[in-house]
């Protein structure tokens, strides 16, 4: 006989029953269990999304109910007596102390938060968090702010080799005692979606950490986000939201920060992907590389805290040598910046001054992958009688992977990604930007001579890709 899939939801409703009668927890926290088990056992698919409303709402009925009674006259509603639950107005007996916000950051980060780090690629995040990770483990100031020291989980879902390194290169330039300091690394891949084992295994090594420490994990920190989604899409409610509950759990359970490194669209300073997360996070803080590669830290949302206090730091990264031919970047102040005045937004170039229909999302990032691929694989075309002799031509494929691989989407699904595209070439198309031709695509004449400054001479061969850095994140 098949097991009942409810079975392990009915068990957890009775026994916060049994605790909510006796006056442990509250209704929050317990919907907030129960939600965890219907995400991890996958509830909605097996018994669909009416079943498990009408539950939830049964559940929470009789939570207000059981609420009410020890209100009125101290019995539940099945009879048996509960604790008066007394709330304090303003004006009574109230210890403020307990109650004030601790900060594992002076001034900028709260001890019992979450946040998430973001960015777009190569804009120096991940080695803003080790910074600030370092600082955390061995109670150096960061940057002339106290820290709450303690030991740091970083879960380096991506690269650890990487963070190693960068580790080692903090430790060479700015550990003068030459201490050991708590710092945990997980090379492994997290799965916080669909994994609730995963999620249970970091709170274990949390544990451990005490154990071996006598302080408990101050810091837990996902580098990336995307990593530890595990394939979810970044767009969805559902998946984003058993992310977040897992997270949650986590913080409950381990009494540490924690935070999500992630990433922002090429073309604007936010959050990539479902809209939720910001609303899920304390504190947000955005990390911008300027054209000079000055790197710009700031906290954009912080909970109770003031808009004209809220921290900004300028830093570099400098390679410190940390062995034969071996670098790492670290961060560094950089303390004579000034931000200079923005500039007056230019006029598109090429542009008519009545385009047909509105631009498409991802515009932007279509022209710029385009001009890139001009420059780096554009052939001029020497006798093709439909093609205008002498423009520079690349084929529509090459330009579409270009602009894919620079997100003119948030989206990762490949269907919307193509959709998106169609409509910036259809766009382009229409107000003669570009022509094309058997898959070959050029910009009309007018707008190619405008863009001549921006190009450069025909390569032999395509360039081949740079490799990656350990300075760029």
């Amino acid at each position: 006989m098949a097991a009942d899939p409810l079975g392990p939801l009915n068990a957890a409703i009775d026994e916060w029953k049994s605790a909510l009668l006796n006056g442990e927890g509250d209704k929050t926290r317990a919907v907030d269990s129960l939600q965890e088990i219907i995400f991890t056992d996958d509830l909605v698919k097996k018994v669909g999304q009416p079943q498990i409303d009408a539950i939830l709402k049964d559940f929470g009925q009789w939570a207000d109910r059981n609420q009410q009674a020890k209100k009125s006259n101290g019995r539940s509603n099945d009879g048996r007596t509960g604790p008066i639950v007394i709330i304090y107005e303003w004006g009574e007996t109230f210890d403020i102390n307990k109650n004030l916000k601790t900060f594992m950051v002076g001034g900028m980060i709260g001890r019992n938060e979450i946040s998430v780090f973001y960015g777009a690629p190569e804009s120096g995040k991940s080695t803003v968090v080790i910074d600030l990770a370092c600082c955390i483990a061995t109670g150096k100031k960061y940057h002339g702010r106290e820290v709450m020291q303690g030991p740091v989980l970083y879960v380096a879902a991506e690269r650890a080799h990487t963070v190693r390194r960068r580790v080692i290169a903090w430790a060479q330039k700015y550990n003068d005692s030459n201490q050991n300091f708590p710092f945990a690394l997980v090379d492994m891949d997290i799965d916080l979606r669909e994994r609730k084992v995963h999620t249970k295994a970091l709170i274990e090594a949390a544990e451990r950490i005490f154990q071996e420490t006598g302080k408990h994990v101050v810091w837990v920190i996902f580098d990336t986000l995307s990593r530890v989604l595990f394939g979810g899409d970044e767009n969805s409610s559902k998946d984003m939201g058993r992310l977040v509950v897992n997270i949650a759990h986590l913080f409950r359970e381990s009494g540490a920060h924690i935070s999500l490194v992630h990433h922002s669209p090429l073309e604007s300073l936010r959050l990539r992907g479902w809209g939720g997360i910001n609303g899920a996070m304390d504190t947000t803080v955005r990390v911008e590389k300027t054209p000079d590669k000055v790197i710009i830290v700031e906290v954009d949302k912080a909970s109770d805290m003031p808009e004209d206090i809220k921290p900004k730091f300028y830093f570099k990264i400098e390679s410190e040598n940390i062995g034969p031919e071996q670098t790492a970047g670290v961060i560094v102040p950089e303390k004579d910046y000034k931000a200079p005045e923005k500039p007056p937004k230019e006029k598109a170039r090429g542009r008519k001054k009545n385009p047909k229909g509105k631009e498409p999302p991802g515009l932007m990032i279509a022209e710029k992958a385009l001009t890139e691929c001009m420059i780096a694989y554009g052939t001029l075309n020497n006798g093709n009688q439909n093609i205008p002799s002498g423009v520079r031509t690349v084929k529509k494929s090459v330009w579409k992977k270009k602009a894919i691989s620079m997100e003119i989407t948030d989206s990762d699904a490949e269907r919307t990604q193509s959709e998106v595209f169609s409509k910036c070439f259809s766009w382009m198309r229409d107000n003669e930007l570009i022509a094309a031709y058997e898959g070959l695509v050029w910009r009309v004449p007018e707008s190619a001579r405008r863009a001549e400054q921006q190009t450069q001479p025909e390569p032999s061969e395509p360039p081949e890709p740079p490799e990656p850095s350990d300075d760029l994140e």
